[in-house]
């Protein structure tokens, strides 16, 4: 009987443990944002109001340990009000971990008044230390309560005001037990310390509220932005497709004919690097939404890193006829601190635009130098430009400039340059661009050297 006595206690205590456990883990989440009960416009008032209620609590115990140390007369009294207030704002914590902010909101704002009137009658009227307490209290109300009850809570207190004078006129006043001076000193540092608390949290609670609102609108651009994303991908995958079919349907039929295949082989072959552009973009689309990898310590040479550029681009700019060149000044320093490969799909990405909006016959020049401290590598080409209502737009993501896209017929997505910008700011870099439609573009990038 006695074991199962002791297993019963043992289970009593730690079911008590467990509830104090998760009060103190719903008091840390609410307080720091991370409750998922609230939405963005209620999670300023739940915050504030946690702390409020934290506070208050501190606040009571603080008062009770006063008046037991103090032997006041009447402890008792003020001991059952000390309890009774505890438990309201208990219950009102309880509210606000239910999502319930206005009726926690009138709770610990209608019983604190109560509980601070009583206290300024006891104390000394209208010369109460409790009087701030109560004008802190409607600070409080003000932001917490809807506009009904802050009006509410305004006649009240002005009516209160007046009562109390009311009171001392007609000498009146209670016996006040707490006019020592050091209760007084106690209460002015409470308040003022109450005070500090709110006002610092408002703050605190307004900017991440705002940044709350902020980060569900940025997700649902998003989601808009990939949502046009996938209409564009489904319309534009639509083209090379059928036209790869109907291609190799052709080439079969004049291969068994014995006729040439060559330009049949020619659409083909450009619908394929289409395609492979279109999923090279979506691949630029994860660079955008996920952190980019960066070694900070490695050490590149850009010289070397651009001549391999030009390489791995030269048969495309043949294939176009387009005339590709490297030039790269002597005697500068060429080494920045970052990741190879993705610098190499910055600049891939910037020559590639320039031979991709080019004329047959044009020119596209890369170049490098160095300026103070930065090397500057600028990709310079004769292409068809950009219109001014564009430059400004060109780099973000999913944007494709209309001219581009009529003359040319080309598959993309918008993400390449929105890539490219990442990519060199998170090297510490910047990028610009110059152009003059149907003269050609320079895009110049700027990135801080090292020596070795």
């Amino acid at each position: 009987m006695t074991r199962r006595f002791d297993t019963l206690e043992n289970k009593f205590v730690t079911r008590i443990l467990t509830r104090i456990r998760q009060w103190v883990n719903t008091v840390i989440q609410v307080i720091t944002f991370e409750s998922t009960n609230f939405t963005p416009q209620h999670q300023y008032r739940a915050n504030l109001l946690a702390v409020i209620i934290v506070g208050n609590l501190g606040v009571l115990s603080i008062i009770a340990l006063y008046i037991v140390s103090a032997s006041i007369p009447r402890a008792g009294g003020g001991l059952v009000a000390v309890f009774v207030s505890a438990l309201i704002n208990i219950w009102a914590f309880y509210h606000v971990s239910k999502g319930h902010t206005r009726l926690a909101s009138r709770l610990v704002v209608g019983f604190g008044w109560i509980g601070v009137c009583l206290t300024a009658l006891s104390a000394g009227g209208l010369y109460s230390s409790a009087i701030m307490a109560l004008v802190t209290l409607f600070i409080i109300g003000l932001l917490l309560l809807d506009r009904v009850a802050q009006i509410i809570l305004y006649l009240v207190t002005v009516i209160y005001f007046f009562f109390l004078w009311g009171i001392e006129l007609s000498g009146n006043l209670p016996y006040a037990p707490f006019k020592d001076l050091p209760f007084r000193m106690m209460m002015l540092l409470i308040i003022f310390t109450g005070l500090f608390v709110i006002v610092g949290y408002h703050l605190y609670a307004i900017t991440k509220s705002q940044k709350l609102i902020k980060d569900l609108q940025i997700e649902a651009e998003r989601r808009e932005m990939q949502r046009s994303l996938t209409q564009d991908l489904a319309h534009d995958l639509r083209t090379p497709v059928s036209v790869l079919k109907t291609n190799a349907y052709l080439i079969r039929k004049r291969t068994e004919k014995g006729l040439p295949t060559d330009e049949a082989l020619d659409s083909l072959e450009q619908k394929i690097d289409d395609l492979s552009l279109m999923i090279e973009e979506l691949f630029q689309l994860t660079l955008l939404d996920t952190k980019i990898p960066r070694r900070v310590s490695d050490v590149i040479t850009l010289d070397v890193l651009l001549v391999q550029c030009v390489d791995v681009l030269s048969n495309f700019a043949t294939k176009k006829g387009i005339e590709l060149t490297c030039e790269i000044e002597p005697n500068i320093v060429t080494t920045v601190h970052g990741d190879n490969g993705q610098l190499k799909r910055a600049f891939e990405n910037l020559i590639k635009n320039a031979l991709q909006y080019n004329h047959r016959g044009g020119t596209v020049v890369v170049q490098m130098s160095n300026a103070d401290d930065n090397i500057v590598v600028s990709i310079t080409d004769t292409g068809i430009g950009i219109a001014p209502h564009d430059l400004e737009h060109i780099f973000e993501r999913f944007y494709r400039a209309n001219k581009a896209r009529t003359l040319h017929d080309k598959v993309g997505t918008g993400i390449g340059l929105s890539a490219t910008k990442r990519i060199i700011s998170l090297h510490n870099g910047y990028i610009k661009v110059d152009s003059i439609p149907d003269k050609g573009s320079t895009f110049t990038v700027v990135l801080p050297l090292i020596r070795i």
